[in-house]
């Protein structure tokens, strides 16, 4: 049943967009591209593309309202040989990424990382990590403030604190919104 009042679905920018693919086939992605388009003031059809969006992510599982988004993590995996700075672990293109867990592993002795939180310019340290060979990222008093969750404009950085030959940071997160 069409929804009342609303524009015919040949008229919906959301059900045009996306008229030739399955629900399975929707992603996260294609739904924010969307949600993007459509005007925030409610008039002219942009309610019922609201209705739209919200049915199409429900009835796709690419979206959620209550918890990770079925199909959207990752796991980041980086390898530093040099204590060079600051670098990013893992910034999304788009969306609301939760910390899953992680290891360190460091090869050629020890090595140790602080981890941080960081807008491009202002970062906030979150906890760090040592070994003589892999352990799991800390998520313990001493280790990582879990939960915490990174954005386009705010991810997950790290800072080598020491290193022998090599140190490789993996990272698991799943996409929350």
């Amino acid at each position: 049943m069409p929804l009342p009042f609303a524009p015919k679905p040949e008229e919906s920018r959301v059900y045009d967009s996306l008229k030739s693919v399955l629900l399975d086939d929707v992603t996260a992605d294609q739904l924010e591209s969307l949600r993007e388009t459509v005007f925030a003031q409610g008039v002219d059809g942009a309610e019922d593309e609201y209705r739209r969006l919200l049915l199409l992510m429900l009835a796709s599982q690419a979206g959620s309202i209550s918890g990770p988004i079925p199909g959207a993590s990752t796991i980041e995996q980086i390898t530093r040989t040099s204590d060079s700075g600051l670098f990013t672990i893992f910034q999304p293109d788009s969306g609301i990424y939760q910390f899953n867990g992680g290891d360190i592993l460091s090869s050629g002795g020890s090595g140790a990382c602080n981890f941080y939180l960081y807008d491009g310019s202002v970062q906030t340290y979150i906890g760090s990590a040592s070994t003589s060979g892999q352990e799991p990222l800390p998520t313990d008093t001493y280790g990582l403030r879990t939960p915490f969750f990174v954005s386009p404009t705010m991810y997950f950085a790290g800072d080598i604190t020491s290193i022998s030959t090599s140190i490789r940071i993996t990272a698991a997160f799943v996409r929350v919104r």
